[in-house]
């Protein structure tokens, strides 16, 4: 018997600004190919570009 598993896609942060259209194209290729993952974004940047950056990601 085979379990199934819930496949997640962990991506870490280098730049906050380009998070957004990183997960983009990475959800336009997994839906391309038949897979829906969930994406997970680990974010370390500092709270100012967290400020600066984090609203423009919510709004995609």
């Amino acid at each position: 018997m085979q379990d199934e598993y819930d496949l997640s896609f962990a991506i870490p942060t280098h730049r906050l600004r380009d998070v957004g259209e990183t997960v983009e194209q990475y959800d336009e290729h997994f839906w391309r190919n038949g897979h829906s993952p969930r994406i997970i974004v680990f974010d370390d940047s500092t709270p100012t570009n967290q400020e600066k950056y984090f609203p423009l990601l919510e709004k995609r």
